[in-house]
């Protein structure tokens, strides 16, 4: 059962990697103990980011996430009961919500269900891989499975499998950073509850004096109620002993209410010294942990997924050299040491390990509470958004500031199409590679443009031009030119302000829809610049100059 690609665990970033290269027809095989319709019990993520709903949209649970979510409309922190801050996360009308909150294991469950039905992904459950060697060209693993041992052969092998990963390990790429010995303690209940559908954290509350409590909204009047409690806590004895049932009655008061899972757990800042090594790779926890506060897991796991997918189905395919793959470990070491200094100041604040760290936070609060102008140094936690790579991080050269910054996953807004079901640009994004353009002084120069590059990228790339126009277009265009209106300027605002150039404008986005390059609307610069990316191989003759 050999196969180009072996993704080694079936949690929600090994099933997105699978799935992810399952849409670009690349087959992969993943192994896992677990059983083939288990999924693990409890919230664990709770918060998906609107990026990350986008994600998982082209593997057809994106609608269903944003759906069943609880969409944010804001985020409340409160210093002994009095709030401090309140920020505005509501979403514009016709686009995916910011944020959501969706358990874990739901979001396991839509991704298992898509799984299962995929032909291309071969599931060995109730198996463990024992150990491996890259032999270069090949990766050979042995696997124990419940019919015995096998030798399996394999291009790439993918890490997915956590924190405590064998593949990980099995490679010798040491696991750096430290942890932290105070507990928290997570529930989730069900109650009728008259709270809002908000986030809600609280520093020092009466009902946990001189610690935090969290509180988030599920769907179906579920809540996830997070606590800090000390170095000390065990959740069986607090359940047997009656205290959880005080902690969550402080809370709630004498609502009656459901317990569905408890658990405690200590942050952990860790990150793998390699992502990569040879033809083996880590991605999601197997990678990097972090503190839970700010959402930076999950959606950072899947991020990594999608990251790889695209990469490894281009050079599976044929379509890329092997060095397009060598931007995986750059760019997402490179988010996670950002994500490690995010959560790292905010586990610092929550939990202080010196007493000058101790000092500091007990007066922040104290001054905050009263001052205005003091309480944007209270860290609760900032909210995972995508990362901004460094445009040298990708590459390019481009020096022009204005529009959308090459580095950034490109924004969405709502435009009309011929298929009247894409009322949104992130829709035509994630099928390949895009390239968007906007018309200057020459109305024929797009139509003319667009022919060369797609004269010139092999027939066999996912590739679609987007054309943005300012009116309805009275041509539609093809499968692979795609004419669509701007239908409140938001786009031409966005990407080319103050106007577009005489000569207009493109920028180039990759498949995980980061935009990868900004170019005037010129036939040679912009395959010039796929081919710099991409290393694809184009042809130069009588293009648009």
């Amino acid at each position: 059962m050999d196969s180009p690609v072996m993704i080694v665990g079936r949690g929600p970033v090994g099933m997105t990697t699978a799935l992810l290269l399952a849409r670009w027809g690349v087959p992969s095989v993943i192994v896992d103990p677990m059983r083939a319709d288990q999924t693990l019990p409890g919230s664990k993520a709770v918060l998906i980011a609107g990026h990350v709903i986008a994600i998982t949209d082209p593997i057809g649970i994106g609608t269903t996430i944003a759906d069943e979510g609880v969409a944010w409309t804001k985020t409340r922190t409160f210093i002994r009961g009095k709030e401090i801050s309140a920020t505005d996360v509501s979403t514009a009308p016709g686009l995916l919500p910011k944020l959501v909150n969706l358990t874990q294991k739901r979001v396991e469950e839509l991704l298992l269900e898509r799984l299962l039905a995929e032909p291309l992904i071969t599931v060995m459950s109730e198996s463990t891989v024992l150990d491996f060697v890259d032999d270069g060209d090949r990766v050979k693993v042995r696997v124990e499975t419940s019919s015995g041992e096998k030798v399996l052969t394999t291009s790439w092998l993918v890490g997915c499998d956590g924190s405590r990963s064998t593949v990980r390990k099995t490679l010798g790429i040491p696991f750096e950073g430290y942890g932290h010995e105070e507990n928290f303690f997570i529930v989730d209940i069900s109650a009728d509850l008259p709270f809002p559908n908000e986030r809600h954290f609280h520093f020092d509350p009466e009902f946990n004096p001189g610690r935090t409590v969290l509180i988030h909204p599920q769907p179906n009047s579920t809540w996830h109620l997070d606590w800090q409690v000390g170095p000390d806590v065990d959740a069986e004895e607090e359940k047997a002993s009656g205290r959880l049932d005080q902690r969550i009655r402080s809370i709630i008061g004498g609502v009656d209410y459901d317990l569905h899972w408890f658990t405690t757990y200590q942050f952990k800042q860790l990150r793998a010294r390699d992502f990569r090594k040879g033809r083996c790779f880590l991605v999601g926890d197997a990678a990097h942990l972090t503190s839970p506060y700010g959402a930076r897991g999950m959606n950072s796991g899947l991020a990594d997924a999608e990251n790889l997918a695209w990469r490894l189905a281009l050079v599976v395919r044929g379509d890329a050299a092997e060095s397009l793959l060598d931007g995986y470990s750059t760019e997402r070491e490179y988010t996670s040491t950002e994500n490690l200094e995010i959560t790292g100041a905010t586990a610092r604040f929550m939990c202080p390990g010196t007493t000058r760290e101790r000092l500091t936070r007990r007066a922040t609060l104290a001054i905050a509470r009263m001052i205005p102008a003091a309480r944007s140094r209270v860290d609760s936690g900032q909210i995972y958004a995508a990362v901004t790579y460094p445009p040298a991080l990708l590459g390019s050269n481009t020096e022009d500031s204005s529009g959308v910054s090459v580095g950034t996953i490109a924004p969405d807004s709502v435009i009309r199409a011929a298929d009247s079901s894409v009322t949104r640009l992130g829709q035509l994004l994630r099928h390949g590679v895009a390239l968007l353009i906007f018309a200057g002084s020459d109305p024929a120069r797009p139509g003319d443009v667009a022919r060369d590059v797609l004269d010139s990228v092999p027939p066999e790339l996912p590739f679609t031009v987007v054309e943005v126009v300012r009116g309805v277009p009275s041509d539609t265009g093809t499968s692979r030119h795609v004419r669509v209106h701007d239908v409140d300027g938001s786009l031409h605002a966005q990407w080319c302000p103050p106007r577009v150039p005489a000569d207009g404008l493109a920028y180039i986005i990759r498949p995980d829809a980061y935009v990868a390059a900004r170019s005037p609307l010129n036939s040679r610069r912009i395959t010039n610049a796929l081919d710099s990316i991409f290393e694809l191989r184009v042809p130069e003759k009588g293009m648009v100059q």
